[in-house]
C-alpha cells in the first residue's frame, strides 16, 4: 500500500485574497458602466477547462481525456449560444483559470441567465479536502498550485448570474487512483457531478427557462435544486491499536458512498497521513475500512428526495 502524506500548499489556493479583491473592483466597475448604459451583458457565459497536460515531474499523470471532454463541452456550449472561454493544455494553468473566471465575472450581470464552470482533470485529497489540479499543479515535493474545490465552489457562487452551474469532471492523480469526491457543502452554485453528459442533460431541463421571454425567465430561475449533504449519526471513535502496538498513531482517509438508506458502500482507503508508527500501514487501512462499513448516516437530499453521495472521511488511529 502506498502511503500518501498530505501537505498544505506553499501558497493559498484559489480563491485567494487578490482574486476576491479583483472581483470586488471589477464588480464596482461593472456597476458604474451599467449606470451609464454602455455594457451589454451576455445571457449565457461559460469557462471550460481541460487540464490534461501536467508539468513533468509534478507527480500528476497526463490525462488526455480531459482535454477532449473540454473541447466537446466548449463546442456544445458555443452552439447553444454561450460566450465561452476555453482553456486546455498548458493554458489550463492556475493563473489562466483565475483570470478567465475574473473576466467572466466582469461580463456577467443581472441579465445573465446562466454561468457554467466546467473543469475536467486530475484531482486528489489533501488533508481531507478535494483539490483540483491545474496544468501547472504539483504533488512533489509538496502539493502546490492547487484549487481547493469547496471554497472555489463558493467563489463561483458569487457570480451575478441567475444560475451558476459548476461541473467537476474528476479523475484521480494517476490511472490507478480513484477520484476524490466532490464537495458536500451546501452552496448557492449548483454542483453537477459526473461530466459532460450530466451537464448537457441539465441544460436541456433548463431550456424553457433559458429561452423564455425576458419578462418571464427571472421568476423561473428561482426554483433551483436544493441539496442537503449527508450527516453521520455518531462521531467515529479512534481505532484502538492491537496489543503490542499501543504507540500506533495516524489518520486514514476513506472514500465511501452514502446510499439513499444511510448505509456506506464502496468503502476504500484514499490516503494515510502521518504514517502510523508502531503498526503496519496495511493493518491501519484494513481496520479503517472495517470501521467505515459500520457507520450510519442521515442520507443526502436533493429537492427533498434521498440521493447517494460520495464522501471522504477520516479515521484516527490511537489517542493523543
Amino acid at each position: 500500500m502506498e502511503l500518501t502524506a498530505a501537505h498544505r500548499p506553499t501558497e493559498t489556493p484559489m480563491p485567494e485574497r487578490r482574486s476576491i479583491l479583483t472581483f470586488v473592483v471589477l464588480l464596482l466597475l461593472v456597476s458604474g458602466c451599467l449606470a451609464e448604459g454602455v455594457v451589454t451583458q451576455p445571457e449565457r457565459v461559460a469557462v471550460v477547462v481541460g487540464a490534461g497536460t501536467p508539468v513533468a515531474g509534478s507527480g500528476i499523470a497526463p490525462y488526455p481525456a480531459a482535454e477532449k471532454s473540454a473541447a466537446e463541452v466548449a463546442q456544445y456550449l458555443r452552439d447553444a449560444g454561450f460566450t465561452v472561454t476555453a482553456l486546455t493544455g498548458k493554458d489550463a494553468s492556475f493563473e489562466q483559470i483565475e483570470s478567465a473566471v475574473d473576466r467572466s465575472f466582469h461580463e456577467i450581470g443581472e441579465d445573465t441567465r446562466v454561468f457554467v464552470f466546467y473543469f475536467a482533470g486530475r484531482a486528489f485529497l489533501d488533508e481531507g479536502e478535494t483539490c483540483l489540479a491545474p496544468a501547472d499543479a504539483s504533488r512533489r515535493p509538496a502539493p502546490d498550485r492547487l484549487i481547493l474545490a469547496a471554497p472555489f465552489l463558493e467563489y463561483l457562487a458569487e457570480a451575478e448570474a441567475a444560475r451558476v452551474l459548476a461541473v467537476f469532471d474528476l479523475a484521480g492523480p494517476d490511472d490507478a487512483s480513484p477520484a476524490p469526491p466532490a464537495p458536500t457543502e451546501a452552496s448557492e452554485a449548483e454542483l453537477i457531478e459526473g461530466g459532460a453528459k450530466q451537464l448537457f442533460a441539465r441544460l436541456e431541463t433548463l431550456r424553457p427557462e433559458l429561452e423564455a421571454p425576458a419578462k418571464e425567465w427571472k421568476s423561473e430561475a428561482t426554483s433551483g435544486p436544493r441539496f442537503e449533504p449527508p450527516e453521520r449519526l455518531a462521531e467515529a471513535a479512534p481505532l484502538t491499536p492491537p496489543a503490542g502496538h499501543e504507540g500506533c498513531r495516524g489518520t486514514v482517509w476513506l472514500y465511501l458512498v452514502v446510499t439513499e438508506t444511510g448505509f456506506p458502500e464502496d468503502v476504500q482507503v484514499a490516503a494515510i497521513e502521518d504514517e502510523p508508527k508502531g503498526c503496519a500501514a496495511d493493518w491501519a487501512g484494513e481496520r479503517a475500512v472495517e470501521a467505515g462499513k459500520t457507520w450510519r448516516y442521515n442520507p443526502a437530499r436533493l429537492n427533498g428526495f434521498y440521493v447517494p453521495k460520495r464522501l471522504a472521511e477520516p479515521v484516527r488511529i490511537g489517542t493523543d
